[in-house]
């Protein structure tokens, strides 16, 4: 079976990082938070900080694969790390699930399709599913053209929304952030 190239494990990384969230929840933040956004973004990235940290230093003293569950495991043991990996496995099986329904209803959304009718939703859901299972049977050269491709996709989105909020805030001297919170 052939490796993923460097680039492919970077561009993977960095897909990781980003994930769709980055673009379906920025507006219920804001909802949510009004004012107070900034803050609650400036305490994500803290704790995901701090996070990042402790998982880089757990990483030094485990050899194994596994993250939570490895570090967990060597820390305290067997019950102990088959407990984080069961949690680990039920929140990502729910973060995956609200990720790609988020990922269906924008699609629907963008083409002019029913994003509330659950017949649709499901159906959409159903057809991601099967490119995904597709994806994957297919091998690595396959998962890292898709892989590399969203990514790319992603960070060009990225790139393209800061490039252009700047130009706005630039020529009109106003931030719509800044009306939106307050």
């Amino acid at each position: 079976m052939k490796k993923l190239g460097f680039w492919s494990i970077v561009l993977l990384a960095i897909n990781s990082i980003i994930g769709s969230g980055i673009f379906l929840s920025p507006g219920a933040v804001i909802q949510k938070a009004g004012k107070y956004t900034l803050v609650v973004y400036a305490a994500a990235a803290i704790f995901a900080a701090v996070l990042a940290i402790t998982f880089a230093a757990a990483a030094k003293y485990v050899n194994k694969s596994g993250a939570s569950y490895a570090y967990a495991t060597a820390a305290f043991g067997e019950n102990v790390g088959f407990y984080v990996g069961i949690t680990r496995f039920v929140a990502a099986s729910i973060a995956w699930g609200v990720i790609a329904t988020a990922v269906v209803k924008t699609t629907l959304a963008i083409f002019g399709g029913n994003a509330q009718d659950f017949v649709s939703v499901t159906i959409g859901l159903l057809i991601l599913m099967v490119v995904l299972l597709l994806v994957n049977v297919t091998g690595n050269k396959v998962f890292a053209f898709f892989n590399n491709l969203a990514t790319i996709g992603k960070l060009a989105a990225l790139i393209t929304t800061i490039i252009v909020g700047f130009i706005v805030v630039m020529m009109t001297g106003h931030s719509p952030l800044l009306t939106l919170i307050n």
